[in-house]
């Protein structure tokens, strides 16, 4: 079961507010999306149940609003286990987002 990847480092592409994201959220919210590590950490039993703390963005709702590329948006929609109609925080669903 993935966890969240807790570290102190200040430094990196990442806000300080994502060093609590599991390794599935940070690949879907970084600006280096790779489709591949997507898909392995699906395989792989990745959590897909995990939200953003403060907003409460599942991971369809990170996919939405940081996604460049459309296969990695497909992808997250297709295999998550997550409802696409889960509010989070105020109220948005992943489709209002996208």
């Amino acid at each position: 079961m993935e966890t969240a990847d807790r570290t102190s480092a200040k430094g990196g592409p990442f806000k300080s507010e994502m060093q609590d994201f599991t390794p599935l959220q940070l690949a879907l919210v970084t600006p280096y999306q790779n489709d591949s590590i997507i898909k392995m950490l699906f395989a792989n039993d990745a959590n897909h149940f995990v939200k953003e703390n403060g907003t409460k963005n599942n991971i369809l709702h990170l996919a939405a609003k940081h996604t460049s590329d459309i296969n990695v948006l497909e992808y997250a929609v297709k295999n998550a286990k997550v409802d696409i109609f889960d509010r989070n925080s105020e109220g948005d669903t992943p489709l209002t987002i996208a």
